[in-house]
């Protein structure tokens, strides 16, 4: 027979873990691109030639349902081509010797890249976002932007050669934002460094709840 005193003490724990409250879940992350909707092929020579193009796919995968894309090339002194594409998953960008170029991916407008009312998404809980890098052959530079109900707040965007994961925490961001009703979200990656030209592919964009 089990003795009284340890009977009461498992009793005392049993209490004890009966009545601790619950972890507080943490949000879901969410998915802003997984570059599935497409697929999108780009070739730009001409400098200062601005190409802009709408892609729709499903929210699960597409935050919205709808990506603004433009592709920029405000540099190339040898006429090189500068390329984008998007599909099965990544985006990938090839461009020539000392070609200037910029990529900016926006979401939460409609098809006609107009706003129209925005995507109302809760980001609150969430620690910040993510670019899963596959590769990158030269420093970039940028920025994001992310519209609120509360107003707008940006960051700077840098990823560095021989990264996998940018991290960007909400925290870093400057301006008036509130994650409860974030409407548009805009991400711009452009040229870096002295030596231009660059080379690189994205699998994904993401809002984790936790960042690493």
């Amino acid at each position: 027979m089990m003795e009284p005193r340890v009977l009461g003490l498992l009793l005392f724990a049993a209490a004890l873990a009966g009545g601790a409250a619950p972890a507080s879940a943490q949000p879901a992350p969410i998915v802003i691109d997984d570059f599935t909707a497409g697929p999108v092929a780009l070739t730009v020579t001409t400098t200062a030639n601005l190409v802009n193009r709408t892609q729709v796919g499903d929210p699960a995968h597409l935050i919205g349902g709808v990506r603004c894309l433009g592709f920029n090339v405000t540099g190339n002194p040898f006429q090189r081509q500068a390329a984008l594409d998007i599909g099965g998953g990544h985006l990938v960008v090839d461009t020539g010797i000392l070609t200037h170029h910029a990529v900016t991916l926006a979401y939460g407008w409609d098809r006609a890249c107009e706003a129209a009312g925005g995507m109302h998404v809760d980001m609150s809980g969430q620690a910040g976002l993510r670019l899963d890098v596959v590769g990158l052959d030269r420093d970039t530079a940028g920025a994001i932007v992310v519209w609120t109900s509360a107003g707008i707040a940006s960051v700077p965007l840098g990823m560095v050669t021989g990264e996998r994961f940018k991290d960007v925490p909400f925290s870093d961001f400057v301006g008036d934002m509130d994650l409860h009703d974030v409407q548009y979200l805009a991400i711009v990656i452009q040229t870096g460094g002295v030596d231009v030209g660059h080379d690189y592919a994205i699998r994904s964009i993401k809002v984790l709840p936790a960042l690493n």
